[in-house]
């Protein structure tokens, strides 16, 4: 396992770097221990999610083999990770800007060290990601520029280089948005102001009007203070201000510096109304001949006259989905999973609010098997509760300062509604939310070009465009963008909507002349176009299961739900075809960092016993992709497989995902993966895997490729060398399991009948060849090649099934029935018995000729008579 670690006290050039590890490194770990800077934990709230962080707590610290260590050299104060590095555990490489020497690269005895006199150590590895031509989203280049533009005070420091702008100028290219940088980083400032900034702290007193926090500063000055706009600026950055009037009284004039945050509030109209100016966000006013305290009243009075906000009741979700103290872990896992929620509300028998249990919660426990442990001993008391006047601002600043995301809104004990964060980001955060989307989006139109031919894309464009037409959004889903983004060929189109996908089906069948065929209880349809092409469209929808491997319960929904349904979280992103945001790609579940890093991740922990199936299908992309499934999804497919819900995969849907297996070149081995995680007996019964079936398979592979001529069944061929030396007790359990036909297991059990009489009798020199023929002719083409495989080509029952499949079997005799009759043999069965006789002497070759043949007829035919 590798990690990257920082000094304690994280800012912005610690945080960049760290992450510009991961992407240098991947699959890297960030890990931060101690505090963070406040502007790091306000941006790691809003943001943290899309970026690879580990608490030290987190860490499995036995497992560590490597440490980045990034803006720092010393490791002795890295806490757990340094004492790794004290005791010459781990491997160790840093990366600092800190030095009095010249630039240096190489190795002390701690590790290797690469320092360069930069003004942010973020800036040596931007170098890197730069070599390397590694690309990054918006909100990647984003948190590395802050990292820049901190450590080098916005490049006024005179520790700034050239290079620290290069890096900068590089990261505006990838997307990195410059008005974040005055979000969340801040300017130095002289000890002068730092003492006027402590008294305005002091000084700062808040109350609501109209439910809204608004903050005031009372100053009386004495000399000037040069700077004052900036230390405004501090004040609301270090408070989390969003709206705030300084007052400075002088002798007889009292000057007023108001800024907001909140789109909602227009300074330069309220305080225009007192004789003011400035802007939206940013005013000013002077007033004389007034008490600090009057011009003060006279704001909250403007304020009150023309604030107007959504109030909590408003946006609050209702009614609220509750659940019991005594419910279980594992029946609150299945109502979260089931509506996708992350938390939910705990209410008694008379309906008051007692508690809430987070989502992260319920899984940590349900992951120490306490599934039937009841909620009430792992719930949060300590509630966090708005009334249902409270603004929504005030809402807003409680998630971000108690770090939840869902709040109660009551009156009294009684539950009224519930909001979170995405009711919050929709109402009050529409235009912060289009910029988080910006940030985070990846277009993938070029990859889109590439994937698919002109036609296909003719046919995209077309169904956005008439999506967009019906006012739905449609989306290309699942496999076929995991393997757009992989670079692997795949033409399926699978498109969800949001909306009528029927109608849309329908719609766009009319306009090219298609034909549909709807599911309406699923919202689904199947797009059969003239030239042969095929289209899945489903709207949009979420499932829950009643049991495992039980159908699912159908709702509509959006793209996000719908995608939370899904198996893994590489399946689980979507691409928009529409006209407006075509190629862009929507990844709520980290599905391209997986894909980057080759992990294998279900999306929740009761994936696999809502579908049993994927258990199996894990094993297939696993191996398919060289991915590594991750230690809690492998975890919870053993649980799956200890318990038997395997036997809950009804037999036509596990032939589909076995088939799905024996497709791919390397088959074998999945099936030997299959037997290693204990699946066998659920799959295969009576069956086993041994280790010299692996040349034997790797034989078979290569025989079924040169005898593609024949009409075999490769579902029973390729698993031929497992039911070979199965135990033939299990064979009508076996086709129970794989609803085998009855042909097929009548060849699996004539092999094992005979399979002891063909091991003796084939490599038998001796042995006629009439005689292995008709050893053989008893046998499926599957086990023929079977044989072959086990034995080698060139060994002499390989080369006598090579014989009977190109020779023996196509041989028949020069005479005929007709030929028979003429020679006034009686027609009847001995008829059968002859050209039998004739067709043996030929394969031994005592028969070459017609005039042999004959001759050959009338010595068995005065046998047969004498006999008689």
């Amino acid at each position: 396992m590798q990690i990257v670690v920082s000094h304690e006290g994280t800012d912005f050039d610690a945080l960049a770097s760290m992450f510009a590890v991961t992407k240098l490194f991947p699959g890297t770990k960030m890990v931060i221990w101690g505090t963070a800077n406040r502007n790091v934990r306000h941006f790691l709230s809003l943001y943290g999610n899309f970026f690879p962080i580990l608490k030290e707590k987190e860490v499995d610290w036995e497992k560590v083999n490597k440490i980045y260590v990034v803006d720092t050299t010393y490791w002795e104060r890295l806490s757990k990770a340094g004492e790794l590095i004290r005791d010459g555990k781990v491997e160790v490489v840093f990366f600092d800007h800190h030095s009095e020497g010249e630039n240096s690269e190489g190795e002390k005895k701690e590790g290797v060290v690469i320092i360069k006199e930069y003004g942010a150590c973020t800036t040596i590895l931007v170098e890197k990601i730069m070599e390397q031509k590694i690309a990054l989203s918006p909100l990647e280049a984003t948190l590395l520029a802050l990292g820049i533009y901190e450590d080098t005070g916005s490049f006024t420091f005179s520790t700034t280089r050239a290079e620290d702008l290069s890096a900068a100028s590089f990261l505006l290219r990838q997307g990195a948005k410059v008005g974040f940088v005055n979000r969340f980083t801040g300017i130095q400032l002289t000890p002068e102001q730092r003492e006027t900034l402590k008294k305005m702290i002091n000084l700062l007193h808040v109350e609501e009007i109209e439910g809204i926090p608004v903050h005031f500063c009372r100053m009386k000055l004495t000399e000037y203070v040069e700077g004052i706009s900036l230390l405004v600026h501090k004040l609301m950055d270090l408070e989390e201000i969003e709206l705030l009037f300084v007052l400075m009284e002088t002798e007889n004039k009292v000057y007023v510096i108001a800024r907001s945050r909140l789109e909602e509030v227009d300074l330069a109209k309220i305080l225009g109304k007192m004789g003011g100016g400035g802007h939206h966000s940013a005013a000013s006013l002077t007033v004389k001949g007034k008490k600090i305290e009057e011009v003060e009243e006279m704001i909250r009075e403007a304020l009150s006259a023309s604030l107007s906000f959504t109030r909590a009741k408003e946006v609050m979700s209702c009614p609220v989905k509750v659940i019991s103290p005594s419910t279980t872990i594992g029946e609150a896992l299945l109502i979260l999973m089931r509506f996708g929620f992350s938390g939910l509300p705990i209410v008694d028998e008379n309906g008051k609010l007692v508690g809430m249990i987070a989502r992260r919660d319920v899984e940590k426990a349900f992951r120490h098997g306490l599934q039937n442990a009841p909620v009430k001993s792992f719930m949060s008391s300590q509630l966090v509760t708005v009334d249902p006047e409270d603004s929504i601002f005030k809402v807003r600043n409680l998630m971000v300062e108690k770090d939840i995301g869902r709040i109660p809104v009551v009156r009294g004990d009684t539950l009224l509604g519930i909001i979170t964060r995405s009711d919050l980001l929709r109402v009050l955060h529409q235009r912060e939310n289009s910029v988080v989307q910006e940030l985070t989006r990846l277009n993938l139109a070029e990859k889109l070009y590439l994937h698919f031919s002109p036609l296909d894309l003719k046919l995209l464009h077309f169904i956005g465009d008439e999506s967009k037409r019906a006012g739905a959004k449609a989306y290309l889903v699942g496999g076929v963008v995991r393997d757009i983004i992989l670079g692997f060929p795949g033409y399926d189109l699978d498109i969800v909507v949001e909306g009528d996908a029927i109608e849309l089906a329908q719609t766009i069948s009319r306009k090219l002349e298609g034909k549909v065929v709807s599911y309406p209880p699923f919202g689904t349809a199947i797009l059969f176009l003239k030239d042969g092409r095929r289209v899945d469209f489903a709207s949009a929808r979420s499932e829950y299961y009643d049991s495992p491997g039980a159908p699912p319960h159908v709702e509509y929904s959006n793209l996000r739900r719908d995608l939370f349904r899904r198996d893994f979280t590489i399946n689980a992103m979507a691409i928009s075809i529409g006209t407006d945001d075509w190629g862009d790609l929507f990844d709520f579940f980290g599905g391209l960092k997986d894909l980057e890093n080759k992990t294998l991740r279900v999306l929740h922990p009761l994936s696999f016993v809502e579908d049993p199936a994927r258990a199996i299908r894990a094993v297939r992309f696993e191996q398919k992709y060289g991915f590594e499934i991750e230690p809690f999804t492998l975890s919870l497919l053993k649980q799956t497989v200890r318990e038997g819900l395997l036997n809950k995969i009804k037999p036509d849907r596990l032939k589909e995902e076995i088939n799905l297996i024996l497709r791919l070149p390397d088959f074998y081995r999945l099936l030997e993966r299959l037997y290693q995680l204990d699946m066998f007996p659920y799959i295969f019964p009576g069956s086993t895997w041994r280790r010299e079936f692996e040349p034997v398979y790797q034989r078979l592979v290569k025989l079924l490729d040169r005898f593609s001529f024949l009409s075999l069944d490769y579902f029973l061929a390729k698993l031929s060398p497992l039911w070979g030396e199965m135990d033939p007790a299990y064979l009508g359990e076996l086709k129970e399991r794989l609803a085998l036909s009855k042909a097929s297991i009548r060849k699996i059990s004539t092999y094992l009948d005979k399979k002891e009489e063909l091991e003796e009798k084939l490599p038998d020199e001796t042995l006629p060849d009439s005689q292995a023929y008709l050893l053989l002719r008893s046998l499926g083409d599957e086990f023929l090649l079977l044989l072959e495989a086990k034995w080698g080509e060139d060994s002499l029952p390989g080369k006598r099934v090579e014989q009977y499949l190109k020779e023996w079997r196509k041989i028949t005799p020069y005479l005929t029935g007709e030929d028979l009759r003429r020679k006034g043999i009686p027609a009847g069965p001995i008829y059968a018995k002859i050209l039998e006789e004739l067709k043996l002497a030929r394969i031994d070759g005592l028969v070459k000729s017609r005039e042999e043949e004959e001759i050959l007829v009338e010595k068995i035919w005065r046998n047969e008579a004498h006999e008689r």
